[in-house]
């Protein structure tokens, strides 16, 4: 794709970044050395580096489903992903606390006994469709909130992040 610098130096910064976001969005491709969109870091607080897990990985393991209703979307939807417990104990991170953390920097802890072998799930999709990150994807932590009423809380609603691009364990 061509650029136009001269172009670029004349519009203001919002038309550009809008534009370049819609680049972006609509199947352009990133600079080199973005971000990937479709892969999950787990990052590891004492020098351990980090592990970068592509979409394909995550898709080779178990998946499981959800089908459940939440505060942000009008019917229940079906969810589908490995579970958070089985990418944690892939990376060598079961029974630690951890950082969630969105594309757009917004982040929560997680305590180690808020996961079970069994939920929440990583989904990679909602009804059986790949979510944009305009669509809260391309990972969206998910709890059974209509199985269990438990789960329907401020504190797990808050804990279920879309968006979803690093875990960082915390030692």
């Amino acid at each position: 794709m061509y650029i136009d610098e001269k172009r670029i130096n004349d519009m203001p910064l919002k038309k550009y970044l809008i534009g370049f976001v819609s680049l972006v969005l609509l199947g352009g491709t990133l600079p080199s050395g973005a971000i990937s969109a479709m892969e999950l870091t787990i990052i590891f607080d004492n020098s351990a580096g980090q592990i970068i897990m592509t979409d394909d990985q995550l898709q080779a393991m178990e998946q499981v489903e959800i089908i459940t209703d939440t505060p942000w979307t009008k019917t229940p939807m079906t969810y589908e992903g490995p579970t958070l417990w089985s990418v944690l104990e892939q990376a060598g991170a079961i029974g630690r606390e951890f950082e969630m953390i969105a594309l757009n920097d917004y982040s929560i802890r997680l305590a180690a006994d808020r996961i079970t072998p069994d939920w929440p799930i990583v989904a990679r999709l909602q009804n059986g469709k790949t979510m944009s990150v305009r669509d809260k994807g391309p990972y969206w932590v998910m709890f059974p909130f209509d199985q269990n009423k438990d789960l329907q809380t401020e504190t797990f609603f808050a804990l279920s992040i879309w968006q979803l691009a690093k875990i960082r364990v915390i030692d």
